[in-house]
């Protein structure tokens, strides 16, 4: 430490050791001057003062422009030396002592454990109303947007059992989920609280939670999978036929009133045509259409 500061002291002693022999042989000469008028007389051999007063004035008019050229080549310099951007911080090995390196290096090693302890982690991140960061299925999804977007899911797939079954624009949901009901394609418990979620979802004003979608998300899954909905290729089958047999009709009317539950709709045979699958598979399934439903609306604007 000390074999690196001696320079500088060494600079600092000389500089002010320099400008003391300036100011000494500055005194000098004008104590001699001052000496000299002063033992100098007029012709008239009476004293004059005006030699002693011009000389005296010149002095103090050096000292001071001495002293002001000094004060603002210090200023400049310092104001210099700010201004210099710092794009270079001596704090690498060569720069510094041993152990000052080692306490700088274990300080910003320190400062950056803090740092990454101190970052939120992406599951401890939820805007209010939207899925969490990195969760799966469900990356940056507005909840009540895509719930407000699935009656027109519902919709499709009651076209697909039956061209009848289309909403005329005038119609509002709940009339059009209760008309479903009527006929019973869609469970009345199920449509029930399929309404009262998409109701809140579409005109509160409070955001939706991830467990509310999820709950909306599971009756609108079960509604779709009784409609006869096939998520293995994608594309909605009719699970009730339109025949000129009253039978299969009356069959077809009493397996919609009797499903109410996955244990219960999973005692069908195998040889039915339509699989029963998990409910969150459906769920993914749905995801995927309104994700779809969502670029091709970002699309057409």
């Amino acid at each position: 430490m000390f074999s690196m500061r001696w320079p500088h002291y060494l600079y600092t002693a000389s500089l002010f050791l320099l400008i003391f022999l300036t100011a000494v042989c500055i005194a000098i000469s004008a104590s001699d001057v001052i000496i000299q008028s002063l033992t100098n007389r007029a012709y008239s051999g009476s004293f004059d003062y005006r030699s002693v007063l011009v000389v005296g004035s010149s002095y103090v008019f050096l000292a001071l422009a001495s002293i002001s050229f000094s004060c603002n080549r210090l200023l400049t310099v310092r104001a210099s030396l700010q201004d210099i951007p710092k794009l270079y911080i001596p704090i690498q090995q060569q720069d510094l002592p041993k152990k000052v390196f080692e306490r700088i290096n274990h300080g910003l090693e320190q400062t950056k454990q803090i740092k990454k302890l101190s970052e939120p982690r992406p599951e401890d991140i939820q805007a209010i109303g939207w899925a969490k960061p990195g969760t799966h299925l469900f990356e940056g999804l507005d909840f009540k947007q895509a719930v407000a977007r699935t009656p027109a899911i519902v919709e499709q797939v009651a076209k697909s059992v039956s061209s009848e079954y289309f909403r005329p624009l005038y119609v509002p949901v709940r009339q059009y989920i209760e008309f479903l009901m009527q006929q019973n394609l869609i469970d009345k418990q199920l449509g029930t609280v399929y309404l009262e979620g998409y109701e809140l979802a579409r005109f509160s004003q409070a955001p939706l939670s991830q467990e509310q979608y999820m709950d909306i998300m599971k009756h609108l899954a079960a509604i779709l999978q009784n409609m006869g909905y096939n998520i293995k290729s994608s594309t909605t089958q009719p699970m009730h036929q339109e025949t000129d047999n009253e039978e299969e009709e009356e069959d077809d009317h009493q397996s919609a009133i009797t499903w109410r539950s996955r244990s219960t709709a999973s005692k069908r045979p195998e040889s039915e045509p339509y699989s029963i699958y998990d409910e969150d598979e459906v769920r993914n399934d749905i995801y995927e259409l309104l994700m779809k439903d969502r670029a091709s609306s970002h699309h057409r604007i």
